[in-house]
């Protein structure tokens, strides 16, 4: 289902045909993972449709940096399986979590959790 409504979600198109949008939480996702889906309507003669993207990749809001760990736990979570891992299976994951919250390239890190 859908989340709450974001604050100063519509914008129209400029004359390159593009908008920029600045989301706000009107009340944050509360420890909850959240993503965004963006909907254009288009009016084509007198017919008048709604285009929706794919969902986001999900994402936890803090306001506090101390909410960090807590956020990067809920965002890791659902990539577990409930009957737990091996220890390289956990390592692999944590590496790949790793290298994408810090914005790195899968197939070529710059950093890494250790050297």
């Amino acid at each position: 289902g859908k989340s709450d409504e974001l604050k100063d979600e519509s914008q129209m198109l400029n004359t390159e045909q593009m908008a920029t949008l600045y989301p706000k939480f009107a009340n944050g996702t509360r420890k909850n993972l959240a993503a965004l889906v963006f909907t254009i309507q288009v009016k084509v003669g007198q017919l008048v449709f709604q285009v929706e993207t794919p969902p986001s990749n999900s994402f936890v809001v803090i306001t506090n940096e101390v909410q960090y760990e807590e956020a990067l736990q809920i965002l890791i979570r659902p990539s577990f399986p409930k009957q737990g891992l091996a220890w390289v299976e956990f390592a692999n994951l944590l590496q790949k979590h790793f290298v994408i919250s810090t914005r790195q390239e899968l197939q070529a890190p710059k950093r890494y959790i250790s050297s």
